[in-house]
This record gives C-alpha cells, structure tokens and sequence, in this order.
C-alpha cells in the first residue's frame, strides 16, 4: 500500500487502514475457505514459506513482497497454532481472538506514537504481544466467572 500512496495522490494515512492490511485477512480468509485442502500440506509448506518469509524481510522487493508476505505469513501462523502445545488449547476451550484484536491495536497505537518500535522492535512487538495475551486472558476470564459467558467453537457448532 505504500507503493500505491506514493504514486497516486491518496493520503499516506491510508498505509494504517484496513485496504493496506486486507491482504492479511484475506490469507486467513483463504484457509477458512479452503481448509480441507490446505491444512494436510501446512508441514510440507511451512519451512520453506519461513525461508521466504526472512528472505522477503532481508530484500524488501515492493510488489514481490506485497504479494507473497501474506500467504507465508499466513502458512507459518497456521502451522504455528495447530501444531505448537502453547497453543493447542487456545481456540479450543475460549476463543481469544477477539479479546486480542481489542487489545493489541491501542497499546500498539501507543507503542508507534511513541517511537518504540523505531528504537527497539523486539521489545516492543514482545511487550505488545505479551500484554494483549496477558489481557485477553483475564478479559475471557472475568467474562467467563462473572457473566457466565463462554465463546468457544464447539459452542459455536
């Protein structure tokens, strides 16, 4: 997105908003979608999408990198989550996601206005990270023990 707001005249704000991060949502969109087909080949695919996940890092081509960021980014997450035991009771038992995705963008809202991420990136995607778990726990948690609230899949079924 940012190629695009350079060429044309839109606001450089539009880097921030969702049009420039769609391609991220698509990914997981796509395994949705496709999942019966998709999830049997995670392993064969994993390690060779994390290779080019860093190479991409390393090279920074703009149209090569928009284009395929997302689908490894989305293989290696998919991979990770099914197939780490961190994670294996996570969206089988309480569904954080949502928790999470009201958490994380305000701190790191805070973490961007305050130049964090310029001056340490791994500090502050741990420290964003690390707290949106942290608050996504105890948000399910208090929902769960006051409200009797329980969103999970099976429930979902």
């Amino acid at each position: 997105m940012p190629l695009v707001t350079e060429k044309t005249s839109l606001p450089s704000a539009l880097n921030n908003q969702l049009p420039a991060f769609i391609s991220y949502f698509a990914g997981g969109m796509f395994f949705a979608f496709y999942s019966e087909k998709l999830f049997p080949k995670l392993k064969i695919a994993f390690l060779p999408c994390l290779a080019l996940l860093v190479l991409l890092n390393v090279f920074k081509i703009p149209f090569v990198s928009a284009l395929l960021v997302p689908i490894c980014l989305a293989i290696c997450v998919m991979f990770l989550g099914l197939n780490l035991k961190i994670f294996s009771d996570i969206g089988r038992k309480t569904d954080y996601s949502y928790s999470l995705y009201l958490v994380h963008y305000p701190l790191a809202m805070c973490f961007v206005s305050l130049g964090v991420f310029e001056k340490m990136p791994g500090f502050a995607i741990f420290a964003v990270l690390g707290t949106s778990f942290l608050c996504a726990y105890l948000l399910e948690s208090f929902q769960q023990k006051i409200f009797g609230i329980r969103r999970n899949a099976e429930a979902a079924k």
